[in-house]
């Protein structure tokens, strides 16, 4: 997909109509027109960036400060018990649009959206120190 095709990117351009609530010089946030709860919003940014990968570090320091606020806000409106900050990065983690976007999803109990948050078999220590090791050796080429 060209750049041009992106949605994200045409709502950054003013090419797609979007219900925007907040921009800046390298963010967007506008209403999920397909939000999974009431007052399901998406953090983008303004340049085409396919996933956090692509993304610069201050963006995605942008994007996690914005997301508090949007959040306190979201709960000053919504009075919500509690709130989802999510990003899908890749088809395996849920993604469908190859812009980068962060989602802001304020929750009550019985809202009934599932987040498949929850306990799994716990893991070996052996298991633990294993991958701990890995990705602080992996770290160190990032």
């Amino acid at each position: 997909m060209s750049y041009d095709e992106c949605v994200f990117c045409g709502i950054a351009k003013g090419s797609q109509p979007a219900y925007e609530f907040l921009r800046t010089d390298s963010i967007i946030g506008i209403m999920d027109i397909y939000p999974l709860v009431p007052y399901h919003v998406l953090l983008l940014p303004t340049s085409h960036f396919a996933d956090i990968y692509e993304l610069p570090e201050d963006t995605v320091g942008e994007m996690a400060i914005l997301a508090k606020r949007v959040a306190q806000a979201l709960k000053l409106i919504t009075k919500c018990e509690g709130v989802n900050i999510m990003m899908a990065n890749g088809s395996a983690a849920g993604q469908t649009v190859f812009h980068a976007h962060m989602h802001v999803l304020p929750r009550f109990r019985g809202d009934g959206l599932f987040v498949p948050f929850g306990h799994r078999p716990r893991a070996t220590q052996q298991q633990l120190e294993k991958h701990a090791k890995q990705i602080m050796e992996a770290l160190d080429g990032v």
